[in-house]
C-alpha cells in the first residue's frame, strides 16, 4: 500500500484486525514476547494521524472493536498499543488536540481525546487543552472546553459516569488537583472573552460554556455578568438568546399527557419548544 495515500476505512479495518488477531494469538498462547513483536508495526501505522489507526483504536476503546463486538481483549489490545506508541509519538499530541478543538460536533471530539489520554496520559492532554483555553481564539477556547469533558479522569471508562471514591481513578484525579484548579479558573475567565470578543460566531461558541450566574464568580469578574447577559440577549443568533433566557428566566408549565402522567416542561420567552428543566444554578465547576 502507498503510504502517501490515505487508506479507505475498509483498508484501515483490515490492517488493524490483522494486528488484533496476532495479538490475540500471542495472548492466548501466553507469550508476551510474541505480542511485543507487533508494537513496532502498530507504532508505524500510528505515526501518521491521517491513516485511520487512531480512529480505529478509539472504536476499540469505546465499543470493543471497530464493528462493535464487546471483546475485552480488543480493548486491552488498544490500550497496549497506545501506551507503547505515546512515548515514541509525542509530536502527534498537538495534532490530536487541535483536531479535537476544531471538531464541530461536541461528541465526535472524543475520538481524538480518548486515544490521546491512553497514549500520552491525562496530565499532558489536559495541559495541552488548557493552553488553548488560556491563549486560544474565542472559538478555540470554546472548543477546548468542550474537549475537556472527555479528559476528566474520574469518568468510568465503560459507563462514562463519575467513578466512586474507592476507584483507582480517584487517586489519578487527586494527582491532578492543580490541573482541575487551573481549569476552573480559566472556565470563569471565559466571560472576559465573551464580553471582549465582538465576533458573533465566537460568541455563539462561547455562550454555552459561560456561566451567567453572578453569585458563582469572584468579585473581580462579577461586574461582567450583567454585560454578558445583555450581549447574549441581543445576539443575532436566536439560539444564544434562548440559551441565556432558559438559564436565567425558566418558566415551568404542567402538561397533562393523553396516556400518561403529567410532564414538566420549560418554555423560553422566545419560543415554546420543550426543554429539560435546568438546575437552579448553572454549574460552573
Amino acid at each position: 500500500m502507498d503510504h502517501d495515500v490515505e487508506p479507505s476505512w475498509p483498508e484501515v479495518d483490515s490492517i488493524w484486525r490483522r494486528f488484533l488477531a496476532e495479538y490475540r494469538s500471542a495472548e492466548y498462547q501466553t507469550d508476551p514476547n510474541a505480542a511485543a513483536v507487533l508494537l513496532p508495526e502498530t507504532r508505524s501505522q500510528l505515526a501518521n494521524v491521517q491513516r485511520g489507526g487512531w480512529r480505529w483504536l478509539y472504536f476499540a476503546l469505546t465499543r470493543g472493536s471497530a464493528r462493535g463486538e464487546p471483546l475485552p481483549s480488543t480493548r486491552e489490545f488498544a490500550q497496549t498499543v497506545l501506551r507503547d506508541a505515546g512515548p515514541h509519538l509525542t509530536h502527534l499530541l498537538p495534532q490530536l488536540i487541535r483536531a479535537a478543538i476544531y471538531e464541530p460536533n461536541p461528541s465526535f471530539n472524543r475520538r481524538h481525546v480518548e486515544p490521546a489520554m491512553h497514549a500520552f496520559g491525562p496530565r499532558a492532554v489536559n495541559e495541552a487543552l488548557l493552553e488553548y483555553l488560556e491563549h486560544g481564539t474565542g472559538q478555540e477556547k470554546a472548543g477546548a472546553f468542550r474537549a475537556l469533558y472527555w479528559s476528566e479522569v474520574l469518568l468510568d471508562e465503560r459507563t462514562v459516569r463519575p467513578a466512586s471514591p474507592f476507584s483507582p481513578l480517584w487517586e489519578a484525579h487527586t494527582d491532578l488537583a492543580d490541573v482541575w484548579a487551573r481549569k476552573h479558573t480559566l472556565r470563569l475567565r471565559l466571560i472576559e472573552e465573551f464580553v471582549a470578543n465582538e465576533d458573533p460566531v465566537a460568541r455563539r461558541s462561547l455562550a454555552t460554556e459561560v456561566c451567567f450566574d453572578a453569585a458563582l464568580y469572584p468579585e473581580s469578574l462579577r461586574h461582567l455578568v450583567k454585560r454578558a447577559i445583555e450581549i447574549a440577549r441581543s445576539h443575532p443568533d436566536p439560539f444564544v438568546q434562548d440559551w441565556v433566557v432558559a438559564h436565567l428566566e425558566p418558566r415551568f408549565v404542567t402538561v397533562q399527557l393523553p396516556d400518561g402522567p403529567t410532564e414538566v416542561r420549560v418554555l423560553t420567552s422566545r419560543r415554546e419548544a420543550p426543554m429539560p428543566p435546568p438546575t437552579n444554578r448553572q454549574d460552573c465547576n
